[in-house]
């Protein structure tokens, strides 16, 4: 992470710009761990055992804006334990608008998809086939624009 920043940071400045990334990176390790970095939507987990979703909080720094990160991120931790699902998305799913609303006239509250319309349909899917929870959130956007690109990763710890 912090060479990633370092380097866009650098080129940002050659093209003379003033924009960011947000960006989690994560490393896989045994046991189901998963050790992670950086600042992007927060990290959903489908607990098996509960059925129930858990945010995980991603809060690191946006890269691009200082050319060194030291003391701004931290490497944080959570285990996926066997049966659990990870669901990681960008915002094009959680800004994606209803069809027929009208910008500066709808309410973000009703209008948008939301993380609290994602995280319902995640824990009502996700003790079902992964392929089923990525349907469930593709038909849950049905009646929304995305003016974003819409990308999930959907992981599953089988043992």
């Amino acid at each position: 992470l912090m060479k990633a920043n370092r380097t866009l940071y650098r080129n940002i400045r050659k093209l003379r710009d003033d924009r960011y990334m947000t960006i989690t990176v994560l490393a896989a390790h045994r046991e189901g761990r998963f050790v992670f970095s950086g600042l992007h939507q927060d990290i959903m987990v489908h607990r098996h055992g509960a059925g129930a979703v858990e945010l995980v909080d991603t809060n690191g720094m946006w890269i691009g804006i200082f050319d060194d990160l030291g003391g701004r991120v931290r490497d944080e931790s959570f285990t996926l334990a066997a049966g659990d699902t990870m669901l990681l998305y960008t915002d094009g799913i959680t800004e994606a608008w209803r069809k027929g609303t009208v910008k500066d006239y709808r309410d973000p509250g009703e209008a948008m998809f939301g993380e609290d319309r994602l995280q319902e349909l995640f824990r009502s899917a996700g003790a079902g086939p992964v392929d089923g929870i990525r349907a469930a959130i593709l038909a849950g956007l049905e009646d929304y624009d995305c003016a974003d690109d819409v990308t999930m990763l959907i992981v599953r710890r089988t043992k």
